[in-house]
């Protein structure tokens, strides 16, 4: 009996001492984390306040000495801001001379082809007359009419002569031979020799057809052809014509005055 009132006060007193270590952990604890709020606080404010880093002055200067730890050799003028470097000799730095060697042809081949292709795109592909796909133009078609020739292409007839062929968008380039100015598509019209009439007539509707059928897929000439009427003779205002056949009239003048014509009646 008489332990207990004692074991009972050392059993407070052991409590006690427990809740005020526990609160003073916690007590420890929430200063902890005030002190360490204030700290990045203090440290968000002086990096705010703190002055940039003064930017660097002298970067053409440092340039300057890594050109010249690689042997390259600079002039630099501060006042007119002209600059001079000598590239070094292959003795010293052979290295750094391929590789620079190789860059400038590099950027010199890369910007030809940029001038070239820009010139190109600026004044557009020029074309010859006969390769033009003008099918209402009668210049064009005269003009890939003047390639046929009596040596090369005759004897035909007119289902594909010369006439029907320049209409369809050939040119004459060699013996028989047919050419497109557009899609390049090529072909030798055959003769007739050693055929009957029958046979004849048959490859000669084949060739009409591929006047037409043998443009390659895309080809302008094979989905339409010039117009029957624009072989004729070019019509002139009645001005024109009467110059036209005066001025002929005086050529022929000097050409046939000492000639005596004799009418037979």
């Amino acid at each position: 009996m008489s332990d207990s009132p004692l074991a009972a006060i050392s059993e407070s007193t052991s409590a006690n001492e427990s809740r005020i270590r526990s609160a003073k952990r916690k007590l420890d604890d929430a200063f902890q984390i005030i002190d360490n709020a204030v700290a990045r606080g203090q440290r968000t404010q002086d990096a705010s306040e703190r002055p940039p880093p003064p930017k660097r002055a002298n970067t053409i200067r440092s340039l300057y000495s890594t050109l010249k730890k690689y042997g390259i050799k600079a002039n630099e003028t501060t006042g007119s801001r002209t600059t001079s470097i000598a590239l070094p000799s292959g003795k010293h730095t052979p290295h750094l001379s391929a590789i620079l060697s190789r860059a400038a042809s590099r950027t010199k081949s890369t910007f030809t082809f940029k001038s070239s292709a820009q010139s190109s795109t600026t004044l557009g592909p020029l074309l010859p007359p006969t390769a033009e796909y003008r099918p209402s133009s009668l210049p064009s078609f005269l003009s890939r009419l003047a390639t046929y020739k009596l040596t090369s292409y005759s004897n035909k007839p007119a289902s594909i002569d010369a006439v029907a062929a320049s209409k369809c968008g050939w040119i004459n380039d060699g013996k028989d031979r047919l050419v497109c100015g557009l899609c390049n598509a090529s072909w030798v019209v055959s003769g007739r020799e050693g055929l009957n009439r029958d046979a004849a007539n048959a490859l000669i509707e084949k060739q009409r057809v591929s006047l037409v059928e043998t443009h390659k897929n895309g080809c302008p000439w094979k989905t339409r052809q010039c117009d029957d009427s624009i072989y004729c003779i070019p019509l002139q205002s009645s001005g024109m014509t009467i110059r036209n056949i005066n001025s002929r009239a005086v050529i022929m003048n000097s050409v046939v005055q000492d000639i005596l014509v004799k009418h037979p009646l």
